[in-house]
């Protein structure tokens, strides 16, 4: 079985929009490429982490970077304060009803 391809998001800071061959657009790539083979919440985690990193104004520019939205990159840095012990991805619970109980009518 064949996964499929996503190439990496191209990021749409100024930088790498005005000169895509310098090493800070080759550096948003790399962060891109990694992105892609985390799951969600290590994702929300990492970019929020390099927000944090960045400063004032890092959660917008790496929502410009990574096309994350800023609300996801919050979340991600808020996660990483309180630092969950949850090794879930997901809420419980979620997903489709059991075949017994969907047919069940009281």
């Amino acid at each position: 079985m064949e996964q499929e391809y996503n190439p990496p998001y191209q990021c749409q800071c100024t930088e790498c929009v005005k000169e895509p061959a310098n090493p800070t657009a080759e550096l948003h790539r790399q962060i891109n490429q990694l992105v892609l083979l985390l799951n969600e919440r290590e994702r929300r985690q990492f970019v929020g982490l390099l927000a944090k990193q960045l400063g004032w104004g890092g959660v917008s520019r790496m929502a410009s970077v990574t096309g994350l939205t800023r609300n996801t990159i919050r979340r991600g840095q808020n996660e990483l304060a309180i630092r969950h012990e949850n090794k879930r991805i997901r809420a419980k619970g979620g997903g489709r009803l059991l075949t017994e109980k969907k047919n069940q009518k009281s």
